[in-house]
């Protein structure tokens, strides 16, 4: 039933969309060599229940091609979260995302405050411990937070009530609610126990921007960033410039912070240059780059 012709998807990288009989696709996914990924699921369908589900719907294939593997990680999260394809799962949209908020002051009750990551402003990211898609993810993610590092739940906000709280009682709390620990000595060991989950600060001064170059077909594609968030995929200078000048207020995304931590904070040889938007117009030293 299929309308689509395997040999005219292109060994490019890119985004490919499966669609049935509807407008909504069925599926996006992305590619390093766009046509060999896309065998890839009709390959797979005898082994793999969910491919033979995908591929007895599927009637028709579209592509978006990228400059490089960024771009495509980029343009993959967007359209999921965008279109709502029907099979894919991890990168739907997130409609609330929440984090915890550690109070400064060791006597404060409760001692961390759950935030809507769309009320904190980018600047006091590094404010924030954890990046969760529903609150009781984030409550059951502080729960056993307080189980594995003997924390109270009463000074957490997990109970209510006054005294000594019952996981105390049962050996799991060191007893800050009883007088047995002091608060700072139990607000610093909640410090410690969050680190892990801190958001990473942003290591520029502003907007930077990462610039994939594919030789084969001559495409350039300019992803500019601020402070973990997308703000623009531009071709040239004077898109680059108008996304400079026209730029909506950030907003942040799970998905998108998880792949700059790693290409920011820990680059490869093989990752592309990352380029300090100093001024508006063009990034610094990049027509060296062209």
């Amino acid at each position: 039933h299929l309308e689509t012709s395997i040999s005219d998807i292109p060994e490019t990288v890119g985004v490919y969309l499966f669609y049935g009989e509807g407008t909504r696709p069925l599926y996006v996914g992305k590619g390093v060599h766009l046509r060999t990924r896309v065998m890839s699921h009709f390959q797979s369908a005898n082994k793999v229940a969910r491919e033979m589900r995908i591929l007895q719907e599927i009637r028709r294939i579209e592509w978006r091609e990228t400059a490089g593997e960024l771009g495509a990680l980029l343009l993959e999260s967007r359209l999921v979260k965008e279109l709502q394809p029907v099979y894919n799962r991890q990168l739907r949209r997130e409609r609330q995302l929440w984090a915890w908020k550690l109070d400064a002051t060791a006597s404060a009750r409760p001692l961390v405050q759950l935030a809507h990551m769309d009320d904190v402003p980018p600047d006091a990211f590094t404010q924030l411990y954890g990046v969760y898609r529903t609150r009781r993810q984030a409550t059951d993610a502080l729960r056993l937070l307080a189980q594995t590092h003997g924390l109270c739940p009463q000074a957490l906000g997990l109970e209510t009530g006054k005294g000594a709280c019952f996981a105390h009682q049962i050996g799991q709390c060191k007893g800050v609610c009883a007088g047995r620990e002091t608060r700072e000595l139990h607000h610093l060991r909640l410090q410690m126990a969050l680190a892990t989950d801190k958001l990473k600060a942003w290591p520029h001064a502003g907007a930077v921007a990462i610039r994939e170059h594919d030789a084969a077909s001559g495409r350039t594609d300019i992803h500019v960033f601020d402070r973990w968030c997308h703000i623009a995929t531009v071709h040239d200078h004077a898109e680059l410039d108008d996304a400079l000048q026209s730029r909506q207020p950030l907003a942040f995304d799970l998905d998108t912070y998880r792949i700059l931590v790693k290409r920011i904070l820990q680059p490869t040889k093989q990752d592309p240059a990352l380029f300090h938007l100093h001024k508006p117009g063009w990034p610094a030293d990049a027509q060296a780059h062209q």
